[in-house]
């Protein structure tokens, strides 16, 4: 398990009389490749009451969510949260929250460029670098399929991780 603060998240903020900071932490608690589980906190360092209400992007589509109310845009993931009943306001000095599993998306026209490019060849043989280049900021489920001339011999994966954006 690892922490990730998130810093997209944005928190609305509701029945209060000024704007209030709530800290927002997101732990991913399981993640298998083609999507992960997440336990999202939000922690009220106030001596307010506050109504929350958050929006997020959820980086894949949304299979479970427990401890609260959500809506997803299904092109842009965008993720809206509310509390429930018994937990959407947060009292101060204290926190409450929520959680989601979510699978990756499959990838759709122009979220992947993939590149192939000749990098030897000889009389009877040759080799190719095939880079397939994720556009989106969240993990995509992709596939590249390539007519072949003869036999593949060895294919050697490398993974490159993404360059952090700078923001």
């Amino acid at each position: 398990m690892f922490i990730l603060k998130i810093m997209t998240i944005t928190l609305l903020l509701f029945k209060s009389t000024s704007l209030l900071g709530v800290d927002v932490t997101l732990n991913i608690t399981k993640d298998w490749g083609s999507g992960f589980c997440a336990k999202v906190i939000l922690y009220n360092p106030t001596a307010q009451k506050v109504d929350w209400t958050v929006s997020f992007n959820a980086k894949g589509i949304i299979s479970t969510f427990w401890n609260g109310n959500y809506t997803q845009d299904s092109d842009t993931l965008t993720t809206i949260a509310t509390g429930l009943d018994w937990n959407n306001v947060i009292k101060p000095y204290d926190d409450v929250s929520f959680g989601y599993c979510a699978d990756a998306t499959s990838a759709k026209a122009g979220e992947l460029i993939v590149i192939q490019t000749q990098t030897d060849k000889w009389d009877d043989g040759f080799c190719n670098k095939v880079e397939v280049k994720n556009l989106k900021d969240y993990k995509l489920i992709w596939t590249v399929d390539f007519p072949v001339e003869g036999s593949i011999f060895t294919v050697t994966p490398i993974i490159t991780p993404p360059t952090p954006k700078k923001s």
